[in-house]
């Protein structure tokens, strides 16, 4: 899929500091169209943490950034996330652990939220494995973002 430079309207574009943003061809995905859902957003790498979150946020999705598996579980008690988008690999823990322990603090079965796995590993049994451990979908790094857009919504509207 082709990336364009479109002009994305920030706060600061008010203040006369318009930034381009690039985001993917996608007529699908109105700007604004995940106001209302919180993603909590789990990567250790802080520059694609950064850039999702901004992706996310451009789109209107609340976003909860997370960078570790400790402050994943954390951030999850203290918000109420609609979406997990979780990194496979997390330095000293790994996103198999996290979506474990959010699951085990799922009360009720309508608690439970919606996983997005995203990986660098991209071989047919790393999207295999994280279903089986109960992720919902699987990206693979670097990240479709139009692929990830239309899950969030999805997984949002079916919400």
């Amino acid at each position: 899929m082709d990336d364009v430079t479109t002009r994305a309207r920030t706060p600061e574009d008010d203040a006369g500091d318009a930034r381009p943003a690039r985001v993917a061809r996608d007529r699908d995905i109105a700007a604004g169209a995940l106001r209302g859902v919180t993603v909590l957003l789990v990567e250790d790498e802080r520059s694609s943490r950064e850039a999702l979150a901004l992706i996310l946020a451009h789109y209107g999705a609340r976003v909860v950034p997370a960078a570790s598996m400790r402050e994943a579980v954390d951030r999850y008690c203290q918000s109420t996330p609609s979406i997990l988008v979780c990194d496979i690999g997390l330095g000293q823990s790994d996103g198999y652990t996290v979506l474990r322990l959010i699951r085990a603090r799922e009360r009720h079965p309508g608690d439970r939220i919606p996983a997005i796995a995203v990986s660098g590993f991209s071989s047919r049994e790393s999207g295999q494995r994280a279903r089986e451990a109960g992720f919902d979908a699987f990206l693979r790094k670097p990240i479709d973002v139009a692929a990830l857009l239309k899950l969030v919504y999805r997984f949002a509207a079916a919400g």
